[in-house]
């Protein structure tokens, strides 16, 4: 990824389809959240965890909307 992508991507000129993986405290993973099993694109900004751990909540750079995941070990 050049440094000019990253730029464009602050600029909103061009975006990315993200996938969301957890990965737990004994170093197990597993995807979260796979656009290709949605509806639409997501290009995921701002992720917090809440204070447990087991949600996230994020916005999608594409249509400012809000999506929560829950994260189960």
């Amino acid at each position: 990824m050049s440094m000019d992508y990253i730029d464009l991507w602050l600029q909103g000129i061009v975006s990315s389809d993200d996938n969301i993986w957890y990965i737990s405290k004994t170093g197990e993973n597993r995807l979260a959240f796979e656009p290709s099993t949605q509806d639409g694109q997501f290009d995921f900004i701002e992720p917090m965890i809440d204070s447990k751990g087991d949600r996230m909540l994020l916005i999608n750079k594409k249509d400012s909307s809000l999506w929560t995941l829950d994260l189960e070990d």
